[in-house]
């Protein structure tokens, strides 16, 4: 074999293992990863067991359904911290960042203070394109705050200079989601008005205390790493059987925005403006620091963020850590209806999709932190309780099925193969059908008839 011939299939063959490594396969036996987060088993077997030595101080390391690290220095000093990574592809991407560490913070306890950012940028990249990131991480840390009474009752200070018209972003009269006369076509307005008028003080927002910033020949694309940290003031008891589960506002909306913004134009050909315009705004619902906050004042066992991989995962990480099950009924999980129609139009699971901005809390007074919810303007619902077990189950009427263990989030399926939306588009429903197949459970309803449908045509 020539050397050229010798180099080109050297090329060949390196591009199948990048393939491979993205969607699955294996190279000379060996597992390869997926596209998105490691899935569970992985993380235990090649991640956590590698991990052996121990200090006194971190007395709860981050594992299956806790993404924070929790240290304690003194009895009355200890803290919380939460790293993540992505690519920065366009403006806002940094700013989601920041927001999904606060978010695994609150959910674990813990009042976001300080972040340290990490910028790897491409070669070529101008300094006005490192000030722009920096600006928007600096509005992203002054936007997280929480309110100045549950500042108090964490025990930390508020800042009187500060004000808004109630948790951010959130609507009083909200409509509920799963309203069957709802019509996008007919409502005036997708987010109807009535928002809270209260002032309320706000806590200090979160200080970028540190960080590092470089320039490789080796990134194509700026690649951002982000650790927040947090004062840890209360440790929750963790979850136990028969506690209720809540859920905060509705599921999918981070991967409902993130589709909107990317693929709008794609959507208007079925959809009106305006709900892709409301969709794309989904990211103003992103925090979970004032549900996180109030679930503490009211008392909450264990709380996690539903994010990559979406309530379904997010579900079967929460039963996971604390070594439950659940029994949950599927149509009391809140979908807005954007998501609704933005799902069928792509054909994929909603409730495996992109879903921060939601949380889950364990608590035994669930109606109690639903009403304390609703009383802030935060839509929240009782989802099921958990229980004694390994059995995770989902009811849809009179339907019964076992939750699987989940698989790669839905978004991958549109924006991260590049066979996927090109197969679906096409009309190709046998490739579509292969690559659509959900991990964890059937599609609603409207999604799952039109599947069959087009089988049978």
């Amino acid at each position: 074999m020539s050397a050229i011939t010798e180099g080109a299939h050297c090329q060949t063959r390196n591009r199948q293992f990048r393939q491979r490594a993205l969607f699955g396969g294996g190279v000379d036996g060996r597992s390869m990863l997926n596209i998105g987060k490691i899935t569970g088993n992985i993380l235990k077997r090649s991640v956590l067991r590698q991990v052996s030595y121990k200090r006194e101080e971190v007395f709860h390391g981050a594992g299956v359904g806790c993404d924070c690290a929790m240290l304690s220095f003194s009895p009355e000093e200890k803290m919380a911290s939460c790293l993540q990574e992505a690519v920065l592809e366009r403006e806002g991407d940094l700013a989601l960042l920041i927001g999904r560490c606060a978010n695994s913070l609150a959910a674990g306890g813990a009042l976001p203070t300080a972040a340290l950012l990490g910028l790897m940028l491409p070669e070529g990249t101008e300094e006005e394109g490192l000030k722009a990131w920096m600006q928007e991480a600096e509005n992203a840390c002054q936007s997280l705050r929480m309110p100045e009474g549950v500042c108090r009752d964490l025990g930390t200070s508020g800042d009187a200079d500060q004000s808004l018209e109630g948790p951010e972003g959130i609507n009083r009269n909200l409509e509920r989601p799963g309203d069957a006369d709802w019509d996008p076509r007919r409502s005036g307005s997708v987010c109807p008005a009535g928002s809270i008028s209260e002032k309320t003080s706000r806590s200090p927002g979160i200080q970028i205390a540190g960080g590092h910033s470089g320039v490789s020949r080796a990134v194509r694309q700026p690649i951002a790493s982000v650790t927040v940290l947090g004062r840890l003031r209360r440790v929750l008891p963790g979850a136990s059987p028969g506690q209720d589960i809540v859920i905060s506002k509705w599921v999918g909306l981070e991967g409902t925005a993130l589709l909107a913004d990317r693929l709008g134009d794609e959507i208007r050909t079925r959809y009106p403006a305006y709900l892709v315009e409301e969709a794309r705004e989904f990211r103003r619902y992103q925090s979970v620091l004032p549900e996180a906050a109030i679930a503490v004042q009211v008392g909450v066992c264990a709380m996690h963020d539903a994010s990559e991989g979406g309530i379904l995962a997010a579900l079967w990480e929460l039963a996971e850590g604390w070594k439950l099950g659940f029994d949950i009924d599927l149509r009391r999980i809140p979908l807005r209806q954007e998501t609704v129609e933005i799902c069928e139009f792509f054909r994929i699971n909603p409730y495996e999709l992109l879903s921060g901005g939601s949380l889950l809390m364990v608590t035994e007074k669930g109606e109690e932190l639903v009403h304390a919810l609703e009383e802030a303007g935060i839509p929240a619902r009782i989802l099921g309780r958990t229980t004694e077990g390994p059995g995770r189950i989902l009811r849809n009427e009179d339907e019964i099925r076992f939750l699987n263990r989940p698989g790669t989030d839905e978004i991958y399926k549109i924006l991260g193969a590049d066979n996927s939306a090109k197969a679906q588009g096409e009309g190709d429903f046998e490739k579509a059908q292969e690559i659509d197949e959900p991990a964890g459970i059937l599609r609603i309803d409207r999604v799952t008839k039109e599947l069959e449908n087009k089988q049978e045509a």
